[in-house]
């Protein structure tokens, strides 16, 4: 339960406090903090490390748009009579 003038305590978190971006965790000292996702650093928060941030928020590149790992996958593409063209 927040107490006053506390943004957060633990996992509580005040409605008032979100990330643009990113991820919102809790301080020691009870204010709430964010990692920005995208801006190319793998931040550490108490609750861990992102575990990849590419320098934007795109998914689909190997690296999330909320900063988690990507595996590779191939997908056939498709012309528009039905015959291979590729690979994306």
């Amino acid at each position: 339960m927040l107490g006053p003038g506390e943004e957060c305590d633990g996992e509580a978190i005040s409605t008032q406090h979100r990330c643009a971006t990113g991820f919102t965790y809790c301080l020691a000292d009870c204010t709430v903090a964010c990692t920005q996702c995208g801006d190319g650093e793998a931040e550490t928060t108490p609750t861990g490390t992102e575990l990849c941030d590419d320098g934007n928020l795109l998914s689909h590149d190997g690296c999330s748009s909320t900063c988690l790992p990507e595996d590779p996958a191939w997908r056939e593409l498709a012309s528009a009579a039905g015959r291979r063209r590729g690979r994306w």
